[in-house]
């Protein structure tokens, strides 16, 4: 096992090949305190419940006093997610009714992959991909079933720039991201992907989950949508170890049937190849995978230590989203330290428009958003008593020059 990794890294890939391999030899006899960082880093990747079911029946874990407390740890996430599948089966089931298909993307399909574990795979939100001739209906149905829109007559404009628009019931605890476009368009990268699905609804295909007919994207265009996703990701603030699961069983399930000329021409015009072989020669090497290696490795163990300190998606700390914003905001040009600072400080309006969708229509309010992050940023310091802009910096240096190696930046 290389050493890029402590021994929680460690620890939490040998639980998570017994998802990919049930006979997997697991003989941990950890102590408390080495339990607990496993469950803490667990927590991070948002796959504690998964991490559960697989040491359960272990004796050293069983004997941990946090043992009862982190079954009903479990327990909860799975019941909310049990509650949350229901609520979005149920909503869907209003869209047929009214003749509408919308796309769905990851959620609720990658569950499908985890079989009898499909629960311990918490989502909080799923993502529909729609046309954006059918938002007006799609809206009127999610706010007659109590969902409230984050943005409030949404434009021309919003549809055409916003990755997505947030619809949250407080009820069900089920948020439903709406999209018109798969990647968004913070820079010319994601632009660029979107580029490979203009035609996803003519070639969607249809899916039977729980006796209800879901529409999504055909094998090949989902295998890339999960890649090219991570990937997006990647060149932001991170991600984590449950998109590689989810990337590796979905191939695992779906290899014969995927396209990969087109999948791996796909990849090296975006420059995702490098990273895509790593990903997979992670999967097989720590995860308990058999894939084909489609090319030769590149930098796996950076890729891993980048994968297992990101968290889910890179973004639990204000240094972590910071630096997120820094890189994010850097892919297509040839900025220094500097100028990376700045952009940081000050985001275009192209990165910003997410956050604030008001800029859409008020684009003169840009530096009253600056100020608010400002504002946010300073609080953040002094509660927690550290630089964050140095922090920020250190792990945007740290990222970036990994991008590089992958031909990225």
């Amino acid at each position: 096992m290389t050493q890029v990794l402590d021994d929680r890294h460690i620890n939490l890939l040998q639980i998570l090949a017994k998802v990919t391999i049930d006979s997997y030899p697991l003989d941990l006899n950890l102590s408390t305190e080495e339990w607990n960082a496993i469950f803490t880093l667990s927590r991070s990747h948002n796959i504690l419940p998964l991490v559960f079911e697989m040491v359960s029946g272990n004796s050293s874990f069983i004997s941990s006093p946090d043992y009862q407390s982190l079954m009903l740890e479990t327990m909860t996430i799975v019941a909310s997610q049990a509650r949350r599948t229901d609520a979005f089966l149920n909503l869907y089931e209003h869209f047929i009714a009214e003749n509408l298909h919308p796309i769905v993307m990851k959620g609720i399909i990658c569950r499908q992959l985890y079989g009898e574990y499909c629960d311990h795979r918490p989502s909080g939100d799923e993502d529909i991909l729609i046309q954006k001739s059918e938002y007006e209906m799609i809206a009127n149905i999610l706010t007659s079933n109590g969902y409230v829109s984050s943005i409030k007559d949404v434009t021309e404009t919003q549809l055409n720039e916003l990755q997505e628009i947030t619809f949250h019931n407080d009820q069900t605890g089920l948020t439903i991201e709406v999209h018109v476009n798969p990647m968004g368009h913070d820079n010319d990268l994601r632009s660029k992907m979107n580029d490979y699905f203009v035609n996803v609804f003519r070639d969607s295909v249809i899916v039977n989950i729980e006796g209800i007919p879901i529409m999504t994207m055909n094998i090949t265009d989902h295998f890339l949508y999960l890649v090219f996703h991570t990937f997006k990701h990647f060149t932001a603030g991170g991600f984590g170890v449950r998109q590689v699961l989810d990337i590796m069983l979905y191939e695992q399930k779906h290899y014969s049937n995927i396209e990969w000329n087109y999948v791996w021409k796909s990849l090296k015009e975006i420059h995702a190849d490098r990273f895509f072989g790593d990903l997979v020669y992670i999967g097989n090497k720590y995860l308990g995978f058999n894939l084909p290696l489609i090319c030769e490795m590149k930098y796996p163990d950076e890729l891993l230590k980048d994968i297992m300190n990101c968290g889910v998606f890179g973004n639990e700390t204000q240094e972590q989203r910071s630096a997120g914003f820094m890189i994010k905001g850097s892919i297509g040009s040839k900025s220094n330290s500097f100028e990376m600072l700045l952009k940081t400080m000050f985001p275009s309006k192209r990165q910003m428009i997410n956050r604030f969708p008001e800029l859409h229509e008020k684009p003169w309010l840009l530096p009253l958003c600056w100020l608010q992050r400002f504002v946010r940023a300073s609080k953040y310091e002094s509660s927690s008593n550290r630089s964050y802009v140095a922090g920020s910096l250190k792990i945007s240096k740290r990222r970036i020059e990994l991008l590089k190696k992958y031909d990225i930046l």
